[in-house]
């Protein structure tokens, strides 16, 4: 069954960047079938936000030590190579969550266990580009220093295809 929404101020993306005040969107499934004029808009419509830049797993890190002269080596990597699954998946679904609230419907996102944060992506309906860590020493997924290139030889045909 398809959708209607209406009463929105729409903002396109197309070439054009057309745009109706008193606006309406058809949407089907996953296609919008019309955008157009429609009556007295109350609301804004718009695409949805991408951040081109995130490590959803860090949440319980956030903030720490902004202020401290190498933070990488003095906190985060110590506090990193004991990071768990779980906990990465909990954050990423904490992240994922925060993300829709404030209108981000796709990330670009580069962790550690990126396969439980590609399950969080699906499970959300959300859309991202992951990649695992690469990094000159082990980490908390791989004993062996460059290791996210050889999670990478199951993660990428597992999560190739995937909308």
């Amino acid at each position: 069954m398809g959708q209607l929404l209406h009463n929105v101020h729409v903002l396109t993306m197309n070439p054009s960047l057309d745009r109706f005040d008193n606006g309406c969107v058809a949407i089907e499934g996953h296609t919008i079938l019309a955008v157009g004029d429609a009556g007295l808009a109350e609301r804004l419509l718009i695409p949805g936000l991408i951040n081109a830049h995130t490590h959803i797993g860090m949440i319980p890190f956030r903030s720490l030590g902004d202020d401290v002269p190498d933070r990488l080596r003095r906190l985060l990597f110590p506090l990193e190579s004991v990071m768990t699954a779980d906990l990465v998946k909990a954050s990423a679904r904490y992240a994922c969550c925060e993300m829709l609230l404030a209108g981000t419907t796709t990330f670009v996102d580069m962790y550690y266990f990126e396969d439980d944060v590609a399950q969080v992506v699906k499970e959300t309906g959300m859309r991202a580009w992951l990649g695992e860590t690469v990094i000159d020493f082990p980490t908390c997924d791989s004993p062996e220093p460059h290791g996210g290139l050889e999670y990478a030889k199951h993660f990428i045909p597992a999560w190739l295809g995937e909308d």
